[in-house]
């Protein structure tokens, strides 16, 4: 009878041992995802598609373009595509230059993704571009990186609008358009180019410690379970030899 329930106790031990890790585990992931912090305070999802207001601008429309063609690689919030960005990922998308992804040797229908993505939001930003035009016509010219000018004009100049309004420099009360973009000046004293590219910030590929981040939470949880389930062996054995 006692060896029938020490292994009954066990079990359940290990069950509840395992329930309380993957608990554990789970909320970890959602607080990178988005949801509630350690305190219980709602997180913002950073996944998910940025919330549209009643009259929306032409740089309104701007950021939902942005969310749906250019977040991934330039980060949610225009820093460009850091390892803090990636973390907000699914543990098996956050390296980008894995093998047949955008490696390489990435499959046909697939593309290279470089090292260095640029951040689009910040302080100098948009400092090479002297005009709302010179914006245009370098998005238009050489994004997205994969399939440049796929998109239609009217995009386009949305985007430009939205990432003039994220950096400061432009107020979003009219919309920009080929009739008045070589008016509103981005820099000021800056020379009209539309053929400087924009700084670029180093993203470099994951470490080897960033890549096995996940298998390493995973091995410890399964060591705490067993730590724990030797633990609870342990005390029922001197608890039984005491009685005996």
């Amino acid at each position: 009878m006692k060896a029938h329930f020490l292994a009954r106790l066990l079990i359940v031990s290990g069950f509840l041992l395992l329930a309380f890790t993957t608990f554990l585990a789970l909320q970890s992931e959602v607080q990178a995802q988005g949801g509630e912090d350690g305190r219980g305070m709602s997180m913002p999802d950073r996944l998910a598609p940025p919330p549209m207001p009643d009259n929306p601008t032409q740089a309104d429309f701007g950021r939902y373009d942005f969310y749906l063609y250019c977040m991934t690689c330039h980060g949610d919030r225009g820093q460009g595509l850091t390892e803090e960005w990636r973390s907000a990922w699914a543990p098996g998308d956050r390296n980008c230059w894995q093998s047949k992804c955008h490696a390489a040797n990435h499959p046909p229908e697939g593309f290279q993704l470089p090292y260095f993505i640029p951040y689009v939001v910040g302080k100098g930003a948009l400092a090479r571009f002297a005009t709302a035009d010179d914006l245009f016509q370098y998005v238009r010219r050489e994004m997205p990186w994969h399939w440049p000018g796929m998109y239609d004009d009217d995009i386009y100049w949305k985007l430009t609008a939205f990432l003039a309004h994220e950096n400061g420099l432009y107020t979003g009360d009219a919309e920009i358009g080929p009739e008045n973009a070589m008016n509103i000046v981005l820099w000021p004293g800056r020379e009209s180019n539309t053929k400087t590219a924009p700084e670029e910030v180093a993203a470099t590929p994951p470490n080897k410690e960033t890549l096995t981040q996940v298998g390493m939470g995973f091995t410890l949880w399964l060591l705490l379970i067993l730590i724990g389930i030797l633990a609870g062996v342990f005390a029922l054995v001197r608890i039984n030899a005491r009685k005996t």
